[in-house]
């Protein structure tokens, strides 16, 4: 004979199945609404870093740049200065004027020696009213080519002494 087990049946009572609706009917709104807050913060937080970091960069170049005009200025003063000196030193007007390459080496060596060591100046030229290259005091073998780096032409344009940096290799 077979016995029959009584079966057993579960069913969520409504109070349980009511319960379950409003925790999702609330709990994932909720959820939405905080993984929404949380991404705005981080947006604005990575715009607020950004523009941060692209102001500290502005600030940074500005400054570079200040510096840089006034090293410039400083070694246009500088040169200026000597310019002034060998245009009164008859010595060097005369070894200039006369085309002696030899005695103007001699006379202007010491002066770039010194103001190499003092101010780290690397080229010292003496150039004719062309351009063409009559003494490169650093390099006195090499002269007759002709100069036409941007300053000069520029500053023979406007016929006066000019400023500017000449990148060459």
């Amino acid at each position: 004979m077979k016995t029959s087990r009584p079966q057993v049946q579960v069913s969520a009572s409504p109070k349980t199945n009511r319960r379950g609706n409003i925790k999702k009917a609330i709990l994932i709104p909720l959820v939405l609404v905080l993984v929404l807050l949380i991404s705005v913060f981080v947006v604005m937080q990575y715009q607020q870093a950004s523009r941060t970091t692209n102001d500290a960069f502005r600030e940074k170049v500005s400054a570079v740049g200040g510096l840089l005009e006034q090293g410039t200025e400083n070694n246009f003063s500088l040169m200026h200065g000597i310019l002034i000196f060998l245009e009164q030193d008859q010595k060097f007007k005369t070894a200039f004027l006369d085309g002696n390459r030899d005695k103007l080496f001699e006379f202007a060596s010491p002066v770039f020696e010194r103001i190499k060591k003092n101010h780290n100046i690397t080229h010292f030229y003496f150039l004719t009213p062309q351009r063409k290259v009559f003494l490169r005091v650093h390099q006195p073998d090499r002269y007759g080519d002709i100069v036409n780096r941007l300053t000069a032409l520029e500053a023979e344009k406007i016929n006066r002494d000019l400023r500017g940096l000449n990148w060459g290799l």
